[in-house]
């Protein structure tokens, strides 16, 4: 089996590393803590509230990274012992990851307004983690330790679970990510009407996000294919780091049009200024369109709703 012949992790870190991939190793630390230092500042700085699943679960992400990319850079440049180096890269590698995939889902009830459809995405974030991500930790810390005089008998199924994961990641968030563009622009073409740019600007962003997070993993999975272990481990973190921010931009510019005063959000229950403006603007040229009430995937008429009431959705 190809997997076996693969050389041990514990052998490729005690392999003396030229100058350019200390560098490399530098560039992927400054670049992850920079960018989440600074997603932290506008965490703390512009969101409202923070008893949300949406804060805790991107400052879970943060806090993960930041833990994955300082254990991972220690333990390959060898300046901490290896083995508790690799129980918290695992720690962090889990915060970071499941942590980035839950972030995407605490928004998704923005532009889905099916429960069911939200639980199996939930579902799919779990079972990833129990099948992928929970079997490579156990034979990551059980191949680091394994003593060398001790023949690696966890570093083959660790070579097939790592290679798992990290196409599982790509899938998932993938199809999360493909959701919100897909869900978005289906349920968006009645605020067309007044607020056509800020939904075409959007669907753009959103277009990007997917191609960010696909074009990202992909890196990755190519990077640990051809065995580039001393950069892939310590570029993960940068990676992470670099989608949590597009996530950041693109899913807060998602909330506040779904909060404007000049839209009606997909699954509150708010009388929405849409209605009336969506007359002041058309009604010359569709006269038909003013007097009917707009409605959203998932609500009530308008005229129907509880009215002088306002929504927050955590940001």
């Amino acid at each position: 089996m190809e997997a076996s012949t693969m050389p041990n992790e514990k052998d490729i870190i005690a392999q003396r590393k030229s100058p350019p991939v200390h560098m490399a190793i530098g560039c992927f630390f400054a670049i992850a803590c920079y960018n989440t230092i600074e997603i932290l500042f506008l965490m703390f700085t512009t969101f409202r509230r923070k008893n949300t699943l949406y804060f805790w679960s991107m400052l879970v992400a943060c806090a993960g990274i930041l833990i994955q990319e300082i254990s991972a850079s220690l333990r390959v440049l060898q300046l901490a012992p290896n083995l508790p180096m690799a129980v918290i890269t695992s720690l962090g590698w889990w915060m970071m990851t499941t942590g980035q995939s839950v972030v995407l889902y605490s928004r998704l009830h923005l532009v889905i307004s099916y429960p069911r459809k939200l639980r199996w995405v939930l579902v799919m974030i779990a079972t990833t983690f129990f099948t992928c991500q929970l079997p490579t930790t156990i034979t990551f810390i059980g191949m680091n330790a394994t003593p060398k005089n001790h023949p690696g008998i966890f570093t083959p199924a660790f070579n097939v679970f790592k290679m798992m994961q990290l196409a599982a990641f790509t899938l998932q968030e993938s199809t999360i990510s493909s959701l919100y563009l897909y869900a978005f622009n289906a349920t968006s073409k009645p605020i067309r009407i007044v607020r056509e740019a800020k939904v075409r600007n959007l669907l753009l962003q959103m277009l990007g996000l997917f191609i960010v997070v696909v074009t990202l993993d992909v890196t990755l999975m190519v990077t640990e294919y051809i065995g580039h272990f001393q950069i892939q481990t310590t570029l993960k973190a940068a990676v992470y780091s670099i989608k949590l921010k597009v996530e950041l931009f693109v899913l807060n510019n998602l909330a506040n049009l779904v909060q404007t005063q000049s839209c009606c959000c997909w699954n509150s229950t708010i009388e929405s200024p849409l209605r009336q403006e969506s007359k002041d603007s058309v009604s010359d040229t569709q006269s038909s369109i003013s007097g009917r009430n707009t409605r959203w995937p998932g609500t009530q008429s308008v005229a129907s709703q509880d009215r002088g009431r306002t929504i927050d959705i955590g940001v």
